[in-house]
Formats: C-alpha cells, structure tokens, sequence
C-alpha cells in the first residue's frame, strides 16, 4: 500500500500537469468571497506577528509576503505605523509587498512619497478602530490598480499601533 501512494504521489503532479496542458484540466483561483473571508480570518494573527517584529523592515516583509503568497487571490499587503501631526516623514514606515508578473516586489511606501496617514484606508481604519473593506479605488503611487482593501488597526496595550492591510485587484473593462 505504501508503494502504491508513492507512485500515486509521483504520477499525480504529471497528470495534472499534462492535462492542463491539453485543457483538460483546470485550476481556479478561490473567489473573492472565499479570498475576503480567508484575509479577515488570518490577517489578526499576521497583525501580531507584524507588531512583534517591529520595525525590522526585512522580518515585516517576509510576514506580509507569506501571507500575500497564502492567497493566490490578494495583488499586495502593508504595514503602517501611525505618524504624529506636523512631524516630517522620518518616522514613517510602511512596508508594502505586492505581485507583478509573477513575481514578488517590495516598497517602502514612504520612499515613494506615498502620504499613506492620508489614503482612507489607513485614516478610516484609524478613526472606526475596527476592521472594513473599502469600495473599489484606484491606488495611485501604491499598488498602482484598481483595488479594494481590507485594513486592519492594530493595538498594542490599547494604544493605536497601525494598520495591515491586504489588497485584492479589482477587474476593469
């Protein structure tokens, strides 16, 4: 029996394999229902994650490219921390890590002079202190695309600590 389930484990992937190749069969991605209820379920555990690494910008990637990776339907997730009124953008940070072609990138938003304290995804978060997803916008100097967001305001010992977000693409015509 053990002999057999090796073989079955072999063969299988060439199966599939081939049989996407001929049309035969198929591969879809989760829906956008299956996708939204996935993020919210597990985007709290990466959120704690997040806040126990900090600002180890290379950990905080890594975090939100795992779990960008575990969703074959999100385009990208970010960390933002909050910024106090008036200071300049040194204390800004917010790693975002997001697909294209195939591939991983990484930005730091406040490289991109990206003002994200003021994107409604981070200041709605904020205000509510709860969990939303937006309405489809297009996120220029971000993700660059249509998209919604689902943002996340994280708390540490009841204090406002940022927010993490997941981003799912939204088709256009």
């Amino acid at each position: 029996m053990v002999t057999l389930f090796k073989l079955f484990v072999r063969v299988l992937p060439v199966v599939l394999a081939t049989g996407m190749m001929l049309g035969c069969v198929t591969v879809s991605k989760p829906s956008v229902a299956e996708t939204q209820e996935s993020v919210q379920n597990i985007l709290p555990a990466v959120g704690e994650q997040v806040l126990q690494k900090g600002r180890l910008l290379d950990a905080v990637y890594t975090l939100l490219e795992d779990h960008v990776r575990r969703h074959p339907g999100a385009y990208g997730a970010a960390f933002a921390v909050p910024v106090n009124a008036g200071q300049d953008n040194r204390d800004w940070f917010c790693p975002y890590v997001f697909r294209r072609n195939g591939r991983f990138e990484r930005v730091n938003l406040v490289d991109q002079k990206y003002n994200y304290p003021g994107q409604d995804w981070f200041k709605q978060a904020k205000e509510k202190g709860k969990a939303f997803w937006s309405e489809p916008y297009y996120d220029e100097g971000g993700g660059n695309i249509w998209m919604i967001t689902y943002s996340l305001p994280l708390f540490e010992n009841g204090n406002f600590a940022g927010v993490i977000t997941t981003d799912l693409p939204v088709a256009t015509r």
